[in-house]
């Protein structure tokens, strides 16, 4: 009897967690389709968002450290090994990326294909814009 309360209790925690990322990705997935609106309307090819609450607010993910990459073909979480079960977590409507050494080398590997790249320029540091603009060189970047 025991081991089928044990049982029914796992089932029923198990359904709750499937009915949350669910229900996380039905909510945040429209957020992240407005990107495609985004990119139409602004004319670029790809985004580039590093404040913290855009993150949240786009995918549900609370962690730091992160990088929100977003294409006409995928949306992309880059983030650092302290962060990445938490992201797996959290950020269902995203591909989650770790980045190894360098965040910045990661965000211009998935840019790569794009002519004009979009970033948040309020959260942005002088040294953040010069080594993305370093890193995609040849590469229109744009405020947005």
């Amino acid at each position: 009897m025991k081991l089928c309360r044990q049982i029914v209790k796992s089932v029923i925690k198990y359904l709750g967690i499937v009915l949350f990322y669910k229900k996380a990705r039905e909510e945040f997935t429209p957020r992240i389709g407005k990107i495609l609106d985004f990119l139409e309307k602004e004319h670029l090819d790809c985004v580039v968002i590093k404040d913290v609450n855009t993150i949240r607010y786009l995918t549900g993910f609370r962690g730091d450290s992160s990088i929100l990459y977003a294409d006409d073909r995928r949306a992309v979480l880059v983030t650092d090994g302290r962060y990445l079960y938490q992201a797996r977590a959290e950020a269902k409507c995203c591909h989650i990326v770790e980045y190894a050494e360098n965040i910045w080398h990661t965000v211009a590997e998935l840019a790569q294909d794009a002519k004009t790249v979009g970033f948040d320029g309020d959260y942005f540091t002088y040294n953040d814009f010069n080594t993305l603009q370093e890193l995609l060189c040849g590469k229109e970047l744009k405020v947005i």
